[in-house]
């Protein structure tokens, strides 16, 4: 079974707010509408190695990985989590985040 398949069957759907830039009005950044939509992701905790490289006074915070075939991108919303770095794993077609919990 290739790592796509493995993604997909572990994945679940998860609630997707990703954000859809700015538009300018009279000289002032307005945010655009933001996408409200769902993205089907597996989520782990970090290992403590990977919290050795968070950027510094984060490492207390919850992070996660997030795995997914369908596209994630900086700075989306899922669930709770805030994306904060990606990468595109083109031989194995899938994506993997690292995301923070969003403090309430």
């Amino acid at each position: 079974m290739n790592s796509a398949n493995t993604v997909k069957r572990n994945a679940k759907p998860k609630p997707l707010i990703r954000s859809t830039g700015f538009t300018v009005v009279n000289r002032v950044n307005t945010p655009n509408t933001p996408i409200n939509s769902t993205i089907n992701v597996h989520i782990q905790p970090l290992s403590a190695e990977e919290l050795r490289n968070v950027p510094e006074g984060q490492n207390t915070m919850q992070w996660v990985n997030m795995w997914s075939v369908e596209e994630i991108k900086n700075s989306d919303l899922i669930d709770t989590f805030t994306v904060q770095k990606t990468t595109h794993w083109e031989e194995g077609g899938f994506w993997v985040a690292q995301a923070v919990k969003v403090n309430n």
